[in-house]
């Protein structure tokens, strides 16, 4: 090759220009050439690995509709209930089309964990629970940083980074606790509810046209709460947005310039500035309950007189709701939220549209076991979708890619590295199946204190961890 100082003298200035063009454009042409060899030669590999995988994900598609078909042959009413069964198994196909056909690597970790969430719904709780748990305590080991790597430049942004989401949490955690005190005080002063003649409830034409739709169906409120334990969409919720988590922290596909803290202090932020809108609306117009005798069962009649009771009744935690408390729905709020972070991370406008579409047919069953208010669940999806949007301006983009890809070995994981992750893990395993909702919010402090000192002491990542087991109690306590 030639460059200006290699040329003859006496070579004009034009001449040299068109020699060194010409080596220049015959040395593109040759890597050309050879990065097209490169994309052939991983072609011929690649297609045999994915005509296995399309098989297998076929198996695995056809070995779950057989599953729950076999649970649907076990109804009375088998015809009304297949009917309301294939919606939700096209979405779950829609998701294996996404995994096997996606161009990017982001899109099919989400779908894929969509896939499995609906296929392990079908196990024993405990069992579901424990790969949960062992999941979380995996995610954090293999993520765990190289010491040897400086971070100098970065570690002052990842630090702001991290000190806005403990900010953030500590806001949900005010905004959450100001609810629950605050559903006390609607149910307590609605005087009207908590005696007979109870207030009649609002004409819902959702629920009304639902209802329609159910009796043409002939089936029966047991045979929808089957249907929605088969699927445990709100679950299945929380699968994609942890694998929305990971697939940002292990910079996958196109969310490879998306930072983890980042999308989660745009997730608590969101879910804390909802559930805030939804204290203010609830506190401004009080609608009856559908459940006449809601108060009764839930709340102390009559209500106490002295302050002190009055107030500890509004700081025992409300895990199951309250009676009042319904413009707008918490639980759509919280599902949400989810979904609104597993939506971005993918990308994908058929995994939106498959994962809105499941979503709203949670909310109509909902809707119709009387829980809420057809206005309540479109209101909590609309107004937490906006709030989303509206706060992209909180994420950060990944300055460097290798620095936050530089993890340590699994073949340097010690015993007491073992012992670390696993044990929070496997105890939050243990208090989510002997715990009530009371000793259950006392872990959870626990265990935010031990996060705060494990932050302290041995790491800011193993502090990660510990919150991330604290997230595994509450939602599986309180969703």
């Amino acid at each position: 090759m030639y460059d200006d100082h290699s040329l003859p003298i006496h070579v004009s200035r034009p001449t040299q220009r068109r020699v060194i063009e010409s080596d220049h454009h015959q040395r593109d042409k040759r890597n050309t050439s050879d990065e097209m060899k490169s994309i052939e030669k991983h072609k011929v590999n690649y297609e045999p690995r994915r005509q296995i995988i399309k098989r297998y994900l076929t198996c695995i598609t056809i070995s779950l509709i057989c599953i729950m078909y076999g649970i649907i042959l076990g109804s009375r009413k088998r015809t009304g209930l297949w009917l309301f069964f294939t919606f939700p198994v096209i979405i779950v196909l829609v998701m294996v089309r996404i995994l096997i056909r996606a161009h990017h690597a982001n899109e099919r970790f989400l779908a894929g964990t969509f896939v499995i969430s609906i296929i392990s719904n079908q196990l024993p709780r405990s069992l579901a629970r424990l790969l949960a748990a062992l999941a979380v305590a995996g995610f954090s080991i293999v993520t765990r940083p190289h010491t040897n790597i400086s971070r100098s430049d970065d570690s002052k942004t990842g630090l702001k980074i991290q000190n806005k989401f403990l900010l953030s949490c500590l806001f949900m955690i005010a905004v959450l606790l100001h609810e629950n005190f605050q559903v006390w005080v609607v149910a307590a002063t609605y005087k009207s509810s908590h005696h007979p003649p109870f207030p009649i409830p609002l004409q819902d034409n959702g629920k009304i046209l639902i209802t329609k739709l159910i009796e043409m169906a002939d089936l029966q409120r047991t045979d929808i709460q089957s249907l929605r334990d088969i699927f445990n969409i709100q679950w299945t919720m929380v699968s994609i947005f942890a694998c929305g988590l990971v697939v940002c922290e292990l910079k996958i596909g196109e969310a490879a310039h998306r930072n983890m803290w980042s999308v989660g202090t745009r997730a608590l932020l969101t879910l804390g500035i909802a559930r805030f809108i939804r204290t203010v609306s609830f506190l401004l117009t009080v609608l009856p309950s559908q459940m006449p005798s809601c108060y009764r069962e839930r709340y102390p009649y009559p209500v106490p007189e002295t302050w002190y009771k009055w107030i500890m009744v509004g700081l025992k935690p409300a895990a199951k709701g309250g009676c009042n408390d319904l413009v707008i729905s918490g639980h759509a709020t919280v599902t949400s939220t989810l979904a609104c972070v597993a939506v971005s991370v993918a990308n994908n406008v058929v995994f939106s549209v498959a994962t809105w579409s499941l979503l709203a047919f949670d909310y109509m069953i909902e809707v119709y076991q009387g829980f809420h208010y057809s206005i309540d669940m479109w209101l909590g999806a609309v107004v937490t979708s906006l709030v989303f949007r509206s706060l992209s301006f909180i994420e950060v983009t990944s300055r460097n890619r290798d620095l936050d890809q530089s993890y340590a070995p699994l073949g340097s994981l010690t015993y007491r590295d073992a012992v670390l992750y696993l044990s929070p893990a496997i105890l939050a395993f243990v208090i989510v199946n002997i715990s009530n909702e009371a000793i259950a919010n006392l872990w959870v402090v626990i265990y935010v204190t031990g996060a705060v000192a494990a932050g302290l002491k041995v790491g800011s990542h193993l502090s990660r961890h510990v919150l991330f087991c604290t997230l595994y109690i509450a939602l599986i306590i309180y969703l």
